[in-house]
């Protein structure tokens, strides 16, 4: 009887053991497993922070670059004694600057501007193109449509010129549409289509 009782009690030693064995082996797996997802979520949120830091940093970047070029663009004292053509310069490098870094129609829009006051009325042209391309804002497609067409007027382009205003008039909820009316009136005037 002893025999059967050691061999009883053997076997369920040994049965004891493979089960620990077997526990050990699926809480090592478990714990491998949740190793692995705590640092897949580490990693994310790693990326979710570095992502809004750089967005961050670049919007800030925009804005800097955007409050020194509106204050080159309207003279205010911090553009000291610059000629205008020296300020419309360096303000149209900081609004390009500004578009890359943070891409907004304000900067779009003012960058088109300062080419009109340089007198690159292509680059003005080419931007505001662009603009309207990027917006579907009544408000900036009305001042874009307008300041394209008075660009096309001092490239003496009457046909483009009519075209946008034309497209001016055309948007719904848009402003200076009045203004267009009488623009287009001007230009028949000037090409002798009264």
């Amino acid at each position: 009887m002893t025999k059967n009782i050691q061999k009883h009690h053997d076997g369920a030693e040994k049965e004891i053991q493979e089960t620990l064995a077997d526990l050990k082996t699926r809480l090592w797996q478990k714990q491998r497993t949740l190793t692995y997802a705590a640092g897949a979520a580490i990693l994310v949120l790693g990326a979710v922070a570095g992502a809004s830091i750089y967005i961050s940093s670049n919007t800030t970047k925009a804005l800097d670059k955007s409050a020194e070029a509106y204050g080159l663009f309207y003279g205010d004292y911090q553009a000291g004694f610059k000629s205008p053509g020296e300020r419309y310069t360096k303000a149209l490098a900081d609004f390009k600057a500004s578009n890359a870094a943070n891409g907004t129609p304000y900067a779009l829009l003012y960058a088109a501007n300062t080419s009109y006051e340089l007198g690159d009325y292509d680059g003005c042209i080419k931007t505001l193109k662009e603009l309207t391309g990027k917006t579907s804002d009544s408000r900036f497609l009305s001042l874009s449509y307008y300041k394209m067409a008075m660009a096309y007027i001092k490239k003496q382009d009457f046909a483009k010129a009519a075209a946008s205003l034309t497209s001016l008039i055309s948007i719904k909820d848009g402003v200076l549409q009045d203004l267009a009316l009488l623009e287009i009136g001007k230009l028949s005037e000037l090409t002798g289509k009264l």
